[in-house]
């Protein structure tokens, strides 16, 4: 959206607007007086749908429609037009918001030099009210690029009910509904919310802005929440504090950090979306993954007993994540006790049963559950990996090592020793993870090997690490697929047991070369799989296309609607800004 002076002292000739959007806000409310006065989380009402119009990436300008100076002075602050004030009939209680629109469009049109604001005939006119606080930009964009698709109908947005609806006839109720079942198993019903409107001139100039014939897009529960009284305002209050999110992982030694990890992404897009409150809790024995979390900026609540369930309810959450790998059924049951909604993530403890969605990228499961989300659909990747566009060299250069936050087989020594034996002409970097802990061994390394390879510790840009490789060898956890996702071809020696199964898969899947776990493996293999991979430059081809349409980074996004959907049971959104 282009930013625009809201000083109108001097002609401005500038290019026609693609859409206008018109927020008519009375200064006084019959039913609730200065209702777009009043306050949520600090900004009065009408300034939150300026915000949403704003954020919107289809509207171009926002003019407010007001008969008061006060409402105007506030609507300019937050970013607003307003141009003129409207006539005070105009504010009365038996005026339509469709007259109301009307009399803003003639008169931006009569005022287009000092604006620049032109208005054509098929100009998208989008109408927000404001008493609707948490519209989603989203939802106005879909709404004015449906319009652009069919501009002869106006465009609504609805909610989808569900519900044994009833309606008079005759003084006596008659049912809505055939027969009384599951409410998800009744018909849908669209209700009008009243929160956006697409329309253009000659729809309007028919008396109405909607139409005979509306196209509609379809809103969540929190999107179509209106204002009309005091009580609507205390709500509204609470819904803009947001939730209390707390998330229980630990990371380093044994864990490796990739838990950690992933429970960042998922804070930092959630905080991107929403007011909320986040909190975690960590166990004190793995002070690696608390010391990154830390320097995040998060506060870590240390886990005594190592459960942390007591330090969780403590906290009172509203949603729980849980990513410690084998949950104890007795505690997931017992946090049952907070209300909170509770989401497991790459669980195969007993506790799984009892949690509200478990979603587990890293493993497949013939499950039937719905709330069982299981396979790389689900791989949360960090905003890094988002994008990358891989490069396969035809022949082999630069190899990069990395096995994990501790590398507790300690592979890195093995495998660059005989890496640098067999191929010493090839550049290698070697990753290291903060719970590493065979420097004595690495560093007795003789002088011809060590200068061979270049180590990294506290590695920031690993995107880029990968980008810069031609061939990674890594361990079986989340490297693999951020590799997959980098279009990296990779060469694959699992640290524990429970990596066996899904890196057999991959490797059947032309993703990965596996070579067997680390404790049953030699070096020697390892650098015989590494050579002949180096060799086949179209087998690295396929894998890097294969890793790339695997890892499509949209993980996050189906976490985040899969959150969405388990507190408002609808098909998208919550809380929101």
């Amino acid at each position: 959206m282009r930013e625009r002076s809201t000083d109108f002292t001097e002609p401005r000739y500038e290019s026609s607007s693609d859409s206008v959007c018109i927020i008519p806000a009375r200064g006084t409310s019959p039913d609730f007086p200065k209702k777009n006065f009043k306050p949520i989380g600090g900004k009065p009402l009408v300034a939150h749908t300026i915000e949403s119009a704003l954020d919107a990436e289809e509207i171009d300008d926002i003019v407010v429609s007001t008969e008061s100076d006060e409402l105007a002075k506030i609507a300019r602050e937050y970013g607003a037009l307003v141009p003129f004030l409207r006539p005070e009939q105009l504010s009365e209680p038996d005026v339509l918001v469709t007259d109301v629109i009307q009399h803003t469009v003639s008169q931006l049109q009569e005022r287009e030099m000092s604006t620049g604001i032109e208005i054509t005939d098929e100009t998208p006119i989008v109408v927000l009210q404001p008493n609707v606080p948490f519209t989603r930009p989203e939802d106005v964009d879909a709404a004015v690029r449906k319009f652009r698709q069919n501009s002869d109908s106006a465009v609504i947005s609805v909610k989808e009910e569900r519900d044994y609806f009833w309606q008079r006839t005759n003084g006596h109720l008659t049912p809505m509904f055939e027969e009384r079942t599951v409410r998800s198993e009744l018909e849908e019903l669209y209700r009008e919310t009243g929160s956006i409107y697409v329309t253009k001139q000659a729809i309007l100039q028919g008396g109405t802005r909607v139409g005979r014939d509306p196209s509609y897009i379809v809103t969540d529960t929190l999107s179509a929440f209106e204002i009309n009284s005091l009580v609507d305002i205390w709500l509204a209050e609470r819904i803009h504090e947001g939730p209390t999110i707390v998330f229980r992982v630990d990371g380093g030694g044994d864990l490796g950090m990739g838990h950690v990890y992933r429970c960042l992404t998922i804070a930092a897009e959630i905080e991107g979306l929403l007011n909320c409150r986040i909190q975690f809790v960590s166990n004190p024995e793995y002070p690696a993954g608390i010391e990154k979390i830390e320097s995040e900026g998060y506060t870590v609540v240390r886990a005594d007993p190592a459960d942390g369930i007591d330090q969780i309810r403590s906290l009172s959450p509203d949603i729980v994540f849980l990513d410690v790998l084998n949950t104890r059924e007795e505690a997931v049951h017992t946090l049952h006790d907070t209300s909170a909604v509770i989401i497991n993530l790459e669980d195969m403890g007993a506790g799984l049963e009892h949690a509200d969605v478990v979603v587990n990228a890293l493993y497949e499961s013939s499950s039937e559950d719905a709330n069982q989300f299981f396979g790389p659909d689900y791989l949360i990747l960090r905003e890094e990996f988002a994008d990358v566009s891989p490069s396969i060299s035809e022949e082999v250069e630069k190899v990069l090592l990395t096995f994990g936050g501790s590398d507790p087989l300690n592979l890195s020594t093995r495998v660059v020793t005989a890496l640098v034996d067999e191929r010493p002409d090839y550049e290698y970097r070697l990753i290291l993870g903060p719970d590493f802990s065979d420097w004595d061994e690495l560093n007795a390394l003789e002088p011809e090997v060590r200068d061979k390879f270049e180590v990294l510790t506290n590695v920031t840009d690993m995107s880029e690490l990968m980008k810069w490789a031609d061939i990674a060898v890594c361990s079986g956890g989340r490297t693999v697929y951020e590799l997959a996702a980098t279009g990296t071809p990779a060469a694959v020696v699992t640290q524990n047991d429970r990596e066996l199964e899904r890196m057999e898969t991959l490797a059947a899947d032309g993703i990965v070369e596996f070579v067997g776990h680390g404790e049953r493996t030699e070096a020697s293999e390892i650098v015989d799989v590494v050579v002949d991979l180096a060799s086949d430059y179209d087998r690295r081809q396929k894998m890097s296309k294969r890793g790339r349409d695997l890892i499509d980074g949209n993980g996050i996004q189906r976490v985040i609607d899969i959150m969405n959907d388990v507190i408002t049971n609808d098909d998208d959104g919550m809380y929101v800004r």
